[in-house]
């Protein structure tokens, strides 16, 4: 009788412990998804990347420039055979002028804002001097402070 009893002791146990986790997992996989909704939605990070290569005859892209986001840096990896200007611009691609600089073939460049940018829309303009095929790489890194560039 007492190893019966020890048995059925054993065979509760294993009941209860299964009817307790599978109670757990709904719940569990419910706040997990209701968790991650919230961590996006109030996700606190101090900078953002956008990386693109670039190929062509001329490369014209925008990037968003989200409120506390006003730092920038630019770095271009120029790998064509042709200089390369690079343009940006707020708004338009006519619109003022924010950087602007020149890039030798095979020539890297991280230039940074000297002050935040504004929240908006912003373009880049990336052109080969003597008409050549562009390619290259492109990354925007927009942060809270200059620190972080």
């Amino acid at each position: 009788m007492k190893q019966m009893n020890h048995v059925t002791k054993i065979v509760m146990a294993f009941t209860l412990a299964s009817v307790t986790v599978l109670s757990v997992i709904p719940v569990f996989a419910s706040n997990e998804t209701v968790t991650r909704s919230q961590d996006i939605q109030t996700l606190d990070v101090d900078y953002e990347y956008k990386n693109e290569s670039f190929l062509g005859t001329t490369y014209k892209n925008n990037f968003y420039i989200e409120p506390y986001y006003g730092w920038a840096k630019i770095w271009i990896h120029n790998t064509s055979s042709d200089t390369v200007t690079v343009r940006v611009t707020q708004n338009t691609l006519t619109g003022k002028e924010k950087m602007f600089f020149t890039l030798a073939p095979g020539e890297q460049l991280a230039k940074k804002g000297i002050k935040p940018w504004s929240t908006g829309t912003h373009w880049i303009s990336i052109a080969a001097k003597n008409g050549k095929p562009l390619s290259g790489l492109l990354t925007v890194k927009l942060a809270k402070t200059k620190d972080l560039l």
